[in-house]
């Protein structure tokens, strides 16, 4: 419902989405999308009557497509967005790069408040849950800043990703000597982050959290990382991008 029915119709056009899987206070969205979808599946009619039998008439013209795990669309910020392909191989990559850099495990219980529609969101899922951690979703476009503070910690949360902006709105949220003493680790992505943003952070996290500037795109995925200790010194401009 966050995304913009004209979006939702260019992403499904251009994708060749047939089938659509919803439930049933989002119907009415999956059928605006009508013609571009052949199928309308109900999750809802499906899970409360286990006779229920569904057929999505179609198939893949191409065997190569089989591999092919979600199309990821970009940001439009160089006109109408682009759909990227990611396949299998792709969601591990990203899962490994976490795994390998983080030591993602299951001891992690992970924040999900960007989007997972977009290749951010979607590589923190993976991160979670291909490396057994759990994952806890908190959308501030309809929460709200406010309770973002509490809510890291009464879900004891050790990782938080999330855009320089959003860190930002998070900070002035929080009290001059309110603490989030469980997180370890902090992802910045999607836009320059610098130093004074890790500067006014500090005083509210404990001196094992890492600060990271998280560097990809929608076509490549995961590209580098610059981690920032508590004990490294800041620059005044931004942080490297890896």
């Amino acid at each position: 419902a966050l995304v913009p029915p004209a979006r939702m119709q260019q992403i499904a056009s251009a994708a060749g989405a047939v089938a659509c899987l919803t439930s049933g206070r989002h119907r009415a969205a999956a059928e605006a999308l009508a013609p571009t979808l052949q199928t309308i599946v109900d999750l809802e009619q499906v899970l409360t009557n286990p006779s229920a039998t569904v057929v999505v008439r179609h198939a893949l013209p191409d065997p190569k497509l089989q591999d092919v795990a979600a199309l990821v669309f970009t940001s439009g910020s160089t006109g109408t967005p682009k759909g990227v392909v990611w396949t299998n191989g792709t969601l591990l990559n990203e899962a490994y790069a976490g795994a390998e850099r983080f030591d993602f495990s299951h001891a992690d219980r992970m924040a999900l408040v960007l989007p997972y529609s977009f290749a951010a969101g979607l590589t923190v899922l993976l991160f979670a849950l291909l490396n057994g951690s759990s994952v806890h979703a908190f959308d501030p476009r309809t929460r709200g800043i406010r309770d973002l503070p509490e809510w890291i910690r009464s879900q004891r949360l050790t990782t938080l990703h999330l855009t320089p902006s959003l860190l930002r709105s998070l900070v002035g949220a929080l009290a001059p000597d309110e603490q989030l003493p469980t997180l370890r680790l902090i992802l910045l992505c999607g836009e320059p982050v610098f130093g004074a943003d890790i500067a006014n952070l500090r005083p509210h996290v404990s001196s094992d959290c890492v600060c990271v500037n998280w560097a990809g795109a929608s076509e490549i995925g995961t590209l580098a990382f610059c981690s920032v200790r508590a004990s490294d010194p800041l620059p005044d401009g931004p942080i490297p991008a890896g």
